[in-house]
C-alpha cells in the first residue's frame, strides 16, 4: 500500500507514483495534501492530532488509517 504526501505540490509527479504503484499490484490508498499544519504541529512538539484534529490532513490521515485497517481485517 501507498500514499502520496504533499500530492498536490507536484501534481504530475504523484501521478507517475501512483502509475509505479499499480504497476507493481500496490493499492493507492489516497492522497495527503500539503498542509503547513505539519510544521506549525512540530514547532510546538506536537503531532497533527494533538495541534488540531480538525484539519484537512487530518481528516485525510484518518480516512488512510481506516483504509488500512479494512484491509488487513482490523478495523472497529
Amino acid at each position: 500500500m501507498i500514499c502520496v504526501n504533499k500530492f498536490d505540490l507536484n501534481p504530475a509527479e504523484a501521478r507517475i507514483i501512483e502509475d509505479v504503484a499499480r504497476e507493481k499490484d500496490l493499492t493507492a490508498l489516497k492522497r495527503i495534501p500539503f498542509d503547513p499544519i505539519f510544521t506549525k504541529a512540530m514547532v510546538q512538539g506536537k503531532n497533527v492530532f494533538e495541534y488540531n484534529t480538525n484539519s484537512e490532513a487530518c481528516r485525510v490521515i484518518k480516512q488512510i488509517w481506516g483504509k488500512i485497517g479494512e484491509i488487513l481485517g482490523i478495523s472497529k
